[in-house]
């Protein structure tokens, strides 16, 4: 899969399918406007938001970039008060497709589907090539690691586990095959994704016909897209 098309792309381009849209951290802040989204998240989310600068911006962002996905798969405006972010559960919005946010580094990124449930992850950092994986993988699964490397093996099994809201505790379950995963009894259909050359990331999808293509967004404008009232301005 290639690399993203230029920064807000017309939703047309994007595949009814599904939709993969990612940002860098690295430009300018808007944390104004990222406190202005805070403060119309559900309060129990608002509560959990991590207090580091660099974690709650990331998580803030991939808010605001779920809403743009759901908002343009939809075709109608959405608000920040209709998420809803279960403890211990996975970030949902009753009635909408299913989405699922990742970051790393510099590099945030939401992918959306709208039939089946989709999770993703994202390694930006090659020292993690450095993490351990025997203790949650199969001999055929460190055989894939030592020729695909490490990372994409990881990031296979955390996309199927946040597919359904599962947690690390649960990653020695996720069971690589040809198609994808499979978890808690369910198949899902894996999609390499290359954001950048040095990101390794993995959506897996529940829905075989699914397709993502990565699309570049502006932090900027994603966040400074909705107004108070979370609806987006003209």
């Amino acid at each position: 899969m290639g690399y993203g098309v230029s920064p807000d792309a017309h939703p047309a381009a994007v595949s009814l399918r599904g939709i993969l849209y990612y940002t860098r951290l690295d430009e300018p802040a808007a944390h104004e406007a990222l406190e202005s989204l805070a403060a119309r998240l559900p309060y129990a989310r608002l509560q959990s938001l991590d207090a580091a600068p660099h974690a709650r911006v990331a998580s803030l962002t991939g808010i605001a970039l779920a809403m743009q996905a759901l908002r343009d798969l939809l075709e109608r405006e959405v608000s920040p008060s209709a998420l809803r972010f279960p403890a211990g559960g996975k970030p949902y919005m009753p009635g909408a497709p299913d989405f699922s946010v990742s970051h790393s580094g510099a590099l945030v990124a939401c992918a959306a589907a709208w039939h089946g449930v989709v999770g993703l992850d994202i390694e930006s950092d090659p020292r993690d090539e450095e993490i351990s994986l025997r203790a949650v993988c199969s001999d055929t699964e460190m055989t894939w690691a030592r020729e695909a490397g490490t990372r994409s093996v990881w990031v296979r099994k955390e996309a199927a586990l946040k597919a359904l809201g599962g947690t690390l505790t649960e990653i020695a379950t996720v069971r690589l095959n040809a198609a994808g995963a499979r978890f808690r009894r369910r198949q899902f259909f894996c999609h390499d994704i290359a954001i950048e050359p040095a990101c390794v990331g993995c959506i897996m999808a529940s829905d075989p016909a699914a397709s993502f293509a990565p699309q570049a967004r502006s932090a900027a404008r994603v966040i400074f897209g909705y107004d108070r009232r979370g609806d987006r301005r003209a």
